[in-house]
């Protein structure tokens, strides 16, 4: 909740601000947006996993989850 908050907020205000628009806040929104991304995409995976207390997806779901994570 905090990662959520705090990255919506960034976003938020230095997207609002006209001076905060500068190069280096650019920088910092991309990486406010990709952690953004990041939640959207690996926290369903490891609610499901934490409440079935194993790998719910099946091989491949495994597999490809591998490769995507590093």
């Amino acid at each position: 909740m905090a990662g959520l908050t705090g990255n919506c907020l960034v976003l938020w205000i230095f997207g609002t601000s006209r001076n905060l628009r500068g190069g280096t806040n650019l920088l910092v929104m991309n990486l406010a947006l990709a952690d953004l991304l990041m939640m959207a995409s690996q926290s369903p995976v490891l609610v499901a996993n934490c409440y079935a207390m194993t790998w719910t997806f099946g091989p491949t779901a495994c597999e490809v989850r591998g490769i995507k994570s590093g």
